[in-house]
């Protein structure tokens, strides 16, 4: 799925703060930030739908 010499883009999100909050604790739960949750759940998300 992801390639690492894939070409790197920068991509921002808007939520509210609550969610940023919540996101940033499970993140944080499972030794993770913010940023490598969101790729995870996106690299699950995209191999269910192949």
């Amino acid at each position: 799925m992801a390639n690492t010499t894939d070409e790197k883009v920068r991509v921002g999100l808007v939520m509210p703060k609550s969610l940023r909050d919540n996101a940033k604790k499970l993140a944080e739960s499972k030794g993770l930030d913010m940023s490598s949750l969101v790729r995870l759940i996106l690299i699950e998300e995209l191999k269910k739908n192949k």
